[in-house]
């Protein structure tokens, strides 16, 4: 790929091509979206300015819907992981709100998307705002949680990605960690395959993590 060969060369290129790789989110082939989505996470690790990036994907996820929100979900996701510690606090502070609304979606492939990207954000949100999504934006006590799959599947799924993305800001807090695994403790009882898959998924993860931390003697 262009980006991957062209290095600091492509700098004075940077607008045009980002202008392009956005438009390209839009396109009616799925294979575009989802390499333009790609591209713009490796362009945003080259670039000094990204808030205006984060700004434009968040309008047009909140306008968008279908495949070109999906597409538009997962540049973000790869913009932060490349270049979230580059994004001011006020723009990162936008985020949460849209991504946990769209987390309620009925679409399965949405909520993973958005789980993933939610991860991505928690990874640099201030350590309130992390502190705050796991012990209560995730919480699975509510009775509305309790009484919705699809929300507790949601949850699950992002503390899995949050686990994958920023374990270290866990582990590193004995109380979260201890609300982390009894969610995946109490989602491998739960009574739905979709809760129960997502929730093996996240415990093999964790003890994969605890694990690589406190290597056996």
């Amino acid at each position: 790929m262009l980006l991957d060969r062209g290095g600091p060369m492509l700098k004075p290129f940077l607008p045009q091509l980002q202008t392009t790789f956005v438009k390209a989110l839009s396109d009616a082939t799925f294979e575009v979206r989802d390499q333009a989505a790609i591209a713009l996470g490796k362009l945003m690790g080259m670039h000094t300015r990204v808030d205006p990036l984060v700004t434009e994907l968040m309008s047009g996820i909140n306008e968008a819907t279908g495949g070109i929100q999906e597409a538009m979900l997962g540049a973000l996701q790869r913009v932060l992981i490349s270049a979230g510690d580059k994004v001011k606090p006020e723009i990162l502070s936008k985020i949460a709100p849209t991504l946990f609304e769209l987390l309620q979606s009925d679409e399965e492939n949405t909520r993973l998307i958005v789980s993933r990207c939610l991860a991505a954000y928690s990874k640099f949100c201030s350590p309130d705002e992390f502190e705050r999504i796991i012990k209560t934006e995730l919480s699975v006590e509510a009775g509305d949680v309790k009484a919705q799959w699809k929300l507790r599947h949601a949850y699950t799924l992002t503390l899995e990605y949050i686990l994958r993305y920023a374990f270290e800001r866990v582990s590193s807090n004995e109380d979260l960690l201890r609300v982390a695994s009894n969610h995946v403790v109490a989602m491998l009882k739960d009574d739905k395959p979709p809760v129960k898959k997502a929730a093996i998924s996240c415990a093999e993860s964790y003890l994969v993590l605890v694990g690589e931390q406190h290597p056996a003697f």
